[in-house]
């Protein structure tokens, strides 16, 4: 049986499972159910779905099943997300830099956050502001000290 609030029923036979170790923005659903197994809960809100796994949980696209986000307060999450060709060789990062250099410097977000023309990535306490459209760095909260900016 599904969780109360799902809307369509967990998949049987993971037809669109990769063989990935890890989970990224875009990965379809059935890689999310292989590699983290059956959330404990999943909420449904019309476009999206959090599913939730403990104080951990991933966000999916309705339409696509695809991830849209995650939060891993809890740590368990297998969650990975590479810097693209657009990285450079900075000691850190700032305003303007592009989320290439920020995940190459920071590491995989412990939760992305989408805002329509902006996302939040939080690394804990400290959070990065990323435009949507020119992927660029726009602003940042460093609250835990841990953010390497300038």
């Amino acid at each position: 049986a599904n969780p109360p609030g799902h809307n369509d029923p967990l998949p049987r036979t993971m037809a669109n499972a990769t063989g990935a170790a890890a989970f990224t923005r875009g990965s379809h659903q059935d890689d999310v159910l292989r590699i983290q197994g059956t959330p404990t809960g999943i909420d449904s809100y019309g476009k999206h779905e959090i599913w939730r796994y403990g104080l951990s949980s991933v966000e999916i696209s309705t339409g696509s099943r695809r991830v849209l986000g995650w939060s891993d307060l809890a740590g368990k999450l297998k969650v990975r997300l590479l810097p693209g060709a657009n990285a450079t060789g900075a000691a850190a990062f700032t305003r303007g830099s592009h989320q290439d250099d920020v995940l190459r410097i920071q590491g995989t977000p412990t939760g992305i956050d989408s805002y329509g023309k902006h996302e939040i990535w939080r690394y804990g306490l400290s959070s990065v502001e990323i435009s949507t459209g020119s992927r660029r760095v726009l602003g940042w909260s460093d609250l835990a000290g841990k953010l390497k900016v300038r």
